[in-house]
């Protein structure tokens, strides 16, 4: 899974691929759907 299958919004995805980041951990994964 990518981020972008997270549905995020736009500034947080451009702060995510500007520091590198492409895949969430598995915990991320798990819980950011849930939070949001």
């Amino acid at each position: 899974m990518l981020f972008e299958e997270l549905n995020l919004i736009e500034p947080i995805l451009k702060a995510l691929q500007t520091e590198g980041y492409t895949q969430p951990t598995p915990i991320q994964e798990q819980s950011i759907p849930s939070i949001l």
